[in-house]
């Protein structure tokens, strides 16, 4: 495509869709990154339905808020630190952590398991 193309196409797809009038899903509004960090691990190969139920889950265990009300990021310290998400994945309680917000009794995916696993050392 050459640029005068993709600046009609640009164009006209500001004037004819309405993007002002679309809703931002709440995955796109996470309170904080490490919300952020569990979607993208807990989102592989999986349908994304399992993925909020994970979130909700985590939310529901620690007690972060689970998204912002304003397209701004709230101040730093209402956000969950990393750190914060390190600490919640101590050694101790990361295989039953991981079992919790996976929703099932069985093990864990060893590729999640590991990267929590890495993240708690």
């Amino acid at each position: 495509m050459e640029e005068g193309e993709i600046i009609r196409l640009a164009k006209y797809c500001d004037e004819k869709l309405s993007f002002s009038m679309m809703a931002i899903r709440p995955e796109y509004r996470y309170q904080s990154l490490p919300l952020c960090v569990i979607d993208a691990v807990f989102s592989m190969n999986v349908k994304y339905k399992g993925v909020q139920n994970v979130i909700k889950r985590y939310c529901g265990y620690f007690h972060p808020k689970e998204n912002r009300e304003y397209e701004d990021y709230p101040p730093r310290e209402e956000q969950e630190s990393i750190e914060t998400l390190i600490e919640n994945y101590d050694k101790k309680r990361i295989e039953k952590i991981c079992t919790c917000l996976a929703g099932y009794c069985k093990p864990v995916n060893p590729v999640i398991f590991n990267l929590f696993h890495i993240l708690s050392e």
